[in-house]
């Protein structure tokens, strides 16, 4: 009898812990980079880690930099529509800075795909299934955004002078992109 209770008192206990198993939030892109980010950084040491984080950094920003210029093109082509008169002069600027700022964002694949293989503390194929990951993740929340532009005649000339203002901004930026690894790790330090 004793046994018969210890039984119905272990399955009543564990009928709960079931239960909340299945409360657990659903996996979503960004938690599954997460997990999986995760799982590849504990095996690193904290050097290697850092380095990891480095080329990881790298490669976001590169993309934000990539979304800057798609989102900056799209407000230049909205604008244009809804201000014919000063479509023209937004299109030159806007070809203007792109070409100032395209060649700098190949540069800056070409170096950090150079840096990821030649980086021996995770295999390329787990760095680029983690970067895969990690864009999922960014699409899933993006989707998540909606983004509109105001194409008021005044909306549309600031752009035009942020154009102007964030230039040089975002090549200086875009340069700092392309220093070595161990550069960033020592300016890290010195700051």
């Amino acid at each position: 009898m004793r046994f018969f209770a210890v039984f119905v008192m272990m399955v009543l206990v564990s009928v709960p812990a079931f239960a909340e198993d299945k409360k657990q939030p659903p996996m979503t892109p960004v938690t599954k980079w997460m997990a999986a980010e995760s799982a590849v950084v504990a095996k690193l040491s904290d050097e290697e880690r850092d380095y990891y984080f480095i080329l990881r950094n790298k490669y976001g920003l590169i993309r934000a930099l990539r979304i800057v210029r798609d989102d900056v093109g799209r407000a230049v082509q909205e604008c244009g529509l809804a201000n014919p008169d000063m479509q023209d002069r937004m299109n030159v600027r806007y070809d203007a800075w792109r070409d100032s700022v395209d060649p700098i964002l190949r540069d800056a694949d070409r170096f950090l795909n150079a840096e990821i293989k030649t980086q021996k503390m995770v295999s390329r194929r787990t760095f680029n299934k983690m970067t895969e990951l990690n864009d999922e993740a960014y699409d899933f929340q993006k989707s998540a955004i909606e983004k509109n532009v105001n194409t008021s005649a005044g909306s549309c000339e600031r752009l035009l002078a942020s154009m102007d203002r964030t230039e040089e901004d975002m090549l200086r930026l875009m340069s700092e992109i392309l220093l070595p690894v161990e550069q960033i790790q020592e300016q890290g330090e010195e700051g």
